[in-house]
């Protein structure tokens, strides 16, 4: 017996298999299995378990035992080092703060604000000239608590800044 793991990007529009997990032969007992999609970037995906049996005579029976569907906005991940050049001003922020990026490339930057349950909560893509740049960002549409800036470049992440709204 086997599991095959399957996931749809969103805009995609059939399913891919990213994974296959080895089972064992024991299917009235509990086990535990685990997977971790690393390369899972910003947006929505579904993910559904297609289950295989071996009846060895009539070779594999397969079917889908579960579907989930996950909006991804890699909040839950650990804050990269690499984030000197970033600041949020101020930072505890009220109706809107500044985002100030100094990097020596041009970037191509998709700014995400997450809470901190992960759910996407501001995006906006934008490109930043080399040197300094400085960003507003409106938060009076965010309810206090707090929140986490992570930007991208070309879609890799490269910093993630926490703050705090009123």
């Amino acid at each position: 017996m086997r599991y095959e793991i399957e996931r749809q990007k969103g805009g995609e529009s059939g399913f891919t298999k990213i994974a296959t997990l080895n089972g064992t032969s024991t299917t009235f007992q509990t086990h535990h299995y685990q997977f971790t999609d690393s390369s899972l970037t910003i947006g929505s995906a579904q993910y559904r378990i297609r289950q295989l049996l071996d009846t060895s005579a009539a070779g594999f029976t397969a079917f889908y035992i579960d579907t989930l569907s996950v909006s991804a906005a890699l909040g839950c991940t650990p804050i990269p080092a690499s984030d000197k050049g970033v600041q949020i001003i101020p930072n505890p922020v009220r109706n809107s703060f500044s985002l100030k990026i100094q990097s020596e490339a041009i970037l191509d930057l998709q700014l995400v604000v997450v809470n901190s349950i992960g759910q996407a909560a501001y995006t906006e893509h934008t490109s930043k000239p080399s040197g300094v740049a400085v960003f507003s960002i409106g938060t009076v549409n965010l309810a206090p608590g707090v929140y986490y800036l992570m930007l991208f470049n070309g879609g890799k992440r490269f910093a993630t800044k926490p703050f705090i709204k009123l």
